[in-house]
């Protein structure tokens, strides 16, 4: 097209500077949608022992969980997010370093997080976030330089009552919150109400489990059956299932109530809110019962939800990810440079891209009994004991049971897998000595059933 002559009566018309701004603001509010509010705010909510399945977004056929599938219809859903540990201390070492246990160096109760190793609270600190945590396990306890970078620090004391402390959990984030809207906030919310005992109020335990049976849920029966002196078969298993989606609905009502607070409260306009597990539980699947002695994916397959500002409604993700993304994924969010050495990788990407790219990535878990690791790649995931130990080998896309191992069928895949948990394994850092447990505390941790590879015998 040739350039028109402009006559002085067309440049009278023209719009001027401010009208053609308040035009293409209105031009990209029609394309684009209203303008999100900045992220001003990070709440982290970890259900201990909340398997992924065992929630209806994520498939479960029962109703155990309608508070949280209605936030996560409103938010984004990763359907195959991993544990980096089947049990409660290095996991959570990983979701507030970034890093897997190898990284942070906390394997065992004997182990803390070294002051060396940059944590997600104190770099928001730094920033000038008021940080605050809510805890509900000694594992979570000061002694295992869990706390490092909170303002506030309260461990609330594990009550294994039908009532459970969920209740008082939420009335302290509440209080926590209320007056600080003006103020940067990133406050961590541990709920411990799932874990053994599986017990719950009559209302809900009668929703899933209205028939009598042997099995009461008590953490001490469970133990008596692991070590053969109580027999359980499928019946009783199915039993179990049910009092323990009793407590999660139980717990999700909780949840529900703490999650109205924050929209009356318009928290939800200008806060990311994340919710996670630190790892599953078993129910027979395998042959074991509670968590802490295996690498399945009932007890590393956990839930990761993310809702509120800035996340969009509706996204489903099937790219396998780990819990070591969240702490780099908030600090993306925040625009804030993270530490080096994080072994997680930005999410971000994933929810904005509207088909995200498949990816290849290794997922890797440790942690537990002995020299026990597993990885992931694709749909391949190796198990081991150790370099020496036999390895099991699964295809989850055609079997994620895990029913049949092809380890035999499959001896180069094997080697190959092995060879990356070696090379995973190699740079493990030397761990810090936490302080030892009391008596007292041990026996506290044992009627939780941990410790137990440290048994004779087991």
């Amino acid at each position: 097209m040739g350039h028109a002559d402009i006559s002085e009566s067309a440049t009278s018309k023209r719009p001027s500077r401010l009208g053609v701004l308040a035009f293409l603001a209105l031009l990209v509010n029609a394309c684009c949608g209203p303008a999100h509010h900045p992220v001003r705010n990070v709440i982290l909510i970890s259900i201990d022992t909340l398997r992924a399945d065992h929630l209806g977004t994520y498939g479960h056929d029962r109703p155990t969980s309608p508070n949280l599938d209605a936030f996560a219809s409103d938010g984004v859903v990763f359907e195959d997010a991993s544990a980096t540990s089947p049990w409660t201390l290095p996991s959570h070492a990983s979701l507030l370093t970034g890093r897997y246990p190898r990284g942070h160096g906390v394997r065992t109760e004997e182990h803390r997080l070294g002051d060396e190793v940059p944590v997600l609270a104190a770099v928001m600190s730094e920033r000038g976030f008021k940080t605050a945590a809510i805890v509900n396990t000694l594992f979570l306890s000061p002694r295992f330089g869990i706390a490092r970078g909170f303002d506030s620090f309260e461990v609330i004391e594990s009550d294994q009552s039908r009532q459970g402390a969920a209740h008082r959990i939420t009335n302290k984030a509440i209080e926590r919150l209320e007056g600080r809207r003006e103020e940067r906030n990133f406050l961590f919310v541990h709920y411990f109400d799932v874990h053994s005992d599986y017990l719950s109020l009559p209302r809900y335990e009668r929703l899933f489990a209205p028939e009598p049976g042997r099995f009461t849920g008590r953490t001490i029966q469970l133990l008596l059956a692991i070590r053969g002196d109580v027999p359980i078969g499928a019946a009783d298993a199915d039993r179990l299932t049910r009092l323990y989606d009793g407590g999660i609905r139980q717990l999700d009502d909780e949840i529900g109530r703490f999650f109205e607070w924050l929209r009356e409260h318009g928290w939800l306009e200008d806060t990311l809110v994340i919710v996670t597990s630190d790892h599953g539980e078993e129910f027979l699947e395998h042959g074991g019962l509670l968590h802490g002695n295996s690498h399945y994916q009932e007890m590393l397959h956990i839930p990761l939800i993310l809702g509120g500002a800035g996340i969009p409604a509706g996204r489903r993700i099937g790219a396998a990810v780990s819990l070591v993304d969240i702490a780099p994924t908030i600090f993306s969010v925040l625009e804030i440079p993270s530490p080096p050495g994080m072994d997680g990788a930005d999410l971000r990407p994933l929810w904005q891209e509207p088909q995200p790219v498949a990816s290849e990535r290794l997922v890797f878990a440790e942690a537990g009994p002995g020299e026990l690791r597993s990885v992931r790649s694709g749909r391949s995931k190796l198990i081991t004991q150790g370099p020496t130990g036999p390895a099991e080998l699964y295809d989850l896309a055609n079997d994620p049971a895990e029913t049949q191992d092809l380890a035999a069928e499959r001896p180069e895949l094997v080697a190959a897998l092995e060879a990356e948990i070696a090379r995973f394994a190699a740079s493990a850092r030397e761990p810090q000595l936490a302080p030892e447990l009391s008596d007292d505390e041990k026996e506290r941790l044992q009627a939780l059933g941990y410790l137990r590879w440290q048994e004779p015998g087991n």
